[in-house]
């Protein structure tokens, strides 16, 4: 048989398998029958070792972020441990410098010697001479340490303006998204807190323009802190930034008689409270 009749034959051959399927079943296969299990599945084709199911990495996600927080947590536990032990030497410092500032300051001046208990001039001169020493070393020490007190108290007054101007400055700027709630606010604040206790017009400047207004529309409440002793103030002023800022804090609040008047308040006055607020009352 020559090659094209063998050829010929294989075509025409009913018992070779077709690709559809085989003519004596009559049953047509599709060539997806044919594909085997060497096609991997969708999730393993990726060929990533690193993948993780969504709700492992949800959990991995969460540990890391708890380990975060505790890190960041014992971080500010130590800063704050600093600052505490900071603090605390300072202070020690500082007390140790005032006793002997104290010790100085207390110190009486040298006596010059005296002519009439001493006949012999060299003698006077000799004790004129140590007694001009010890008094300019008085002189010296006195001045070193009052220099040092005026020094001292020149940079705690300049800190306190810095930190009062910065008060101001803040709240000024919330004064004005304050003011476009409510209207009023300059009017009803120059009106109702002007000579108010330079003390409880900073400390209500520091809770915000909403506490000034609250105050400044309740005269009463203003009456009671203007002539309240300090810790009744700080009382009232905790019932007022819990009522409006969502928490009270500890005050301390010194110098009682000073007048609002006195601020520097750059244009801005004090006031606080729309109306949802207007008008209420601390029971």
């Amino acid at each position: 048989m020559s090659e094209i009749e063998q050829a010929v034959d294989v075509t025409t051959d009913e018992s070779a398998p077709s690709e559809l399927g085989t003519i004596d079943s009559g049953e047509v296969q599709s060539q997806d029958d044919y594909t085997t299990d060497e096609t991997p599945k969708k999730e393993a084709q990726t060929g990533n070792d690193d993948f993780i199911p969504d709700d492992q990495l949800t959990e991995k996600v969460r540990k890391r972020f708890d380990t975060l927080t505790a890190k960041a947590g014992d971080a500010e536990r130590e800063r704050s441990r600093e600052a505490s032990e900071k603090a605390a030497l300072q202070a020690r410092l500082d007390a140790i410098d005032k006793a002997y500032e104290d010790q100085v300051l207390a110190q009486q001046p040298p006596a010059p010697p005296s002519t009439e208990d001493i006949f012999d001039l060299e003698e006077f001169e000799r004790k004129n001479q140590a007694y001009l020493l010890e008094r300019d070393a008085f002189i010296a020490g006195q001045t070193e340490v009052r220099a040092r007190q005026q020094a001292r108290d020149e940079f705690a007054q300049q800190a306190q303006a810095q930190k009062t101007q910065q008060i101001v400055n803040d709240y000024t700027a919330k004064v004005q998204e304050f003011a476009k709630e409510a209207p009023d606010f300059q009017s009803v604040v120059q009106q109702n807190l002007s000579g108010l206790n330079e003390a409880v017009a900073m400390e209500l400047m520091k809770i915000g323009p909403d506490a000034s207004y609250y105050v400044a529309k309740n005269p009463e409440l203003r009456n009671q802190l203007h002539f309240a002793d300090e810790r009744t103030q700080g009382r009232i002023l905790g019932q007022i930034e819990a009522k409006i800022a969502g928490g009270p804090q500890p005050r301390n609040i010194t110098g009682a008689g000073a007048t609002i008047d006195g601020l520097n308040t750059t244009g801005a006055t004090l006031e606080s409270d729309p109306i949802a607020k207007h008008g209420a009352r601390i029971e």
